[in-house]
């Protein structure tokens, strides 16, 4: 006789854990914390359902509730719930505490090798901090345990691609800045100003991605007018419509002269190509596309600031 009831109570809190769950995935964070509410009141201390009200806090803007919340689930069952664990490495993150995030994240790790979630939340924090290597090398450990998992897939695109464009644009002082910068920050990755310094090094040196998901990640941590104005700069730069001047700029910057000095070279092209009476139409195609592009950068600040208007940065 004493068997049924408890039958009935397990599989009742995960029958609340799943409705909380279902709601927090579809966006519904509201009903997801009336429905944690509910399931406390008969599970009070489940760490499961206690994790999925935090993450619904957390959706809400109610941090500081969120964060105590996370820290009593991954204190009820420190053995087995690497997921409060990992949460409370994302508040944290969005905090700004990247050390104690990253013992965190260490801790869940060792609980659970196997934990896709955990790899892709380290190398996100490795991510933020500038070592792009390591965060690879942990994207690629999550990727290999979830193939499928579109946010994994998405940050290593975005680390490869930046890199990659990166490598064909610094200068040698760009290089020397970047280093300087990214050093700077394994210093002292709390430290809010060596995160800006590095996100702004980003942005001269061709990884406009990096630098806007490096001041998204600075505001939401220490919100101010100055980190909110570098991102939405850094987001002007990386919507389509200005990203033509934006490389632009990045080549210009790495000529002696500058701008000036694609002026005079695509204007000697053209003198030559008239001195010599050169006929075929794709003999001009370089020299158009320059001055296309040249003319519509006097349009692309206004252009790109309508459609923030219209889609505002998130």
């Amino acid at each position: 006789m004493s068997d049924a009831p408890e039958t009935h109570n397990v599989d009742d809190a995960w029958t609340h854990i799943a409705r909380v769950r279902e709601m927090n995935v579809i966006g519904r964070h509201d009903l997801a914390l009336q429905y944690a509410e509910k399931g406390l009141a008969q599970h009070a201390g489940d760490p499961f359902l206690e994790l999925q009200m935090a993450i619904a806090l957390f959706s809400l803007g109610r941090k500081p509730e969120a964060e105590r919340i996370t820290r009593e689930a991954a204190g009820h069952d420190p053995d087995a719930n690497t997921g409060a664990l990992t949460f409370l490495a994302v508040i944290l993150m969005d905090r700004g505490c990247n050390r104690e995030a990253e013992q965190c994240l260490i801790d869940a790790l060792k609980q659970d090798p196997e934990d896709a979630h955990a790899w892709l939340q380290y190398g996100r924090l490795m991510s933020r901090v500038g070592r792009f290597a390591k965060a690879r090398e942990l994207l690629e450990r999550a990727r290999s345990l979830d193939p499928e998992d579109s946010d994994t897939l998405q940050l290593l695109a975005e680390i490869e691609r930046d890199e990659e464009r990166s490598l064909q644009s610094q200068s040698a002082g760009d290089r020397r800045a970047a280093a300087a910068s990214k050093k700077a920050l394994a210093q002292a990755p709390d430290d809010p100003g060596a995160l800006v310094e590095h996100a702004l090094s980003c942005l001269a040196s061709g990884r406009p991605f990096t630098a806007r998901r490096l001041l998204r990640e600075a505001l939401a941590a220490h919100p101010s007018e100055g980190l909110e104005s570098a991102w939405l700069e850094a987001d002007k730069v990386c919507r389509w419509t200005f990203q033509p001047v934006y490389w632009l700029n990045v080549l210009a910057r790495r000529l002696p002269g500058g701008t000036s000095t694609l002026w005079i070279v695509f204007a000697g092209y053209g003198i030559v190509l008239r001195t010599m009476k050169v006929q075929s139409p794709l003999a001009f195609v370089p020299l158009v596309a320059f001055v296309v592009l040249a003319l519509y950068s006097w349009v692309a600040d206004p252009v790109t600031r309508l459609w923030i208007r219209m889609v505002p940065s998130r």
